[in-house]
């Protein structure tokens, strides 16, 4: 059994638009001083924020994306529960967080 993290609003806002624009993967990446977030679905991406890497918003996220990474994290949106995995790869000396958004199973 995993230690769930406690995330922010700011993780479960964006998986909430993630799902309701229909897509299953999220991906924030660093570009020139923001952090870019998209939700993915097979090969195209949608822009659905941009913070500031600087921002408590921000580094708040990325604490949770870390957190969470590795392991799957259950969390609860709109009345269901949804499994985040996380996966951090390197994207030109920059770390690039890739979260899987699925429907958990019972």
């Amino acid at each position: 059994m995993h230690k769930q993290v406690e995330v922010t609003t700011t993780l479960l806002d964006l998986v909430a638009k993630v799902i309701e624009v229909g897509a299953t993967k999220m991906e924030v990446e660093y570009r020139d001083g923001w952090e870019e977030i998209l939700a993915v679905d097979s090969l195209v991406g949608v822009g659905i924020a941009r913070l500031e890497s600087r921002s408590q918003q921000a580094r708040a996220l990325r604490a949770d994306l870390y957190a969470i990474a590795k392991k799957r994290q259950v969390v609860h949106i709109s009345g269901c529960e949804r499994v985040l995995r996380v996966r951090v790869v390197d994207d030109f000396g920059e770390d690039k967080f890739i979260v899987a958004i699925e429907r958990q199973s019972l």
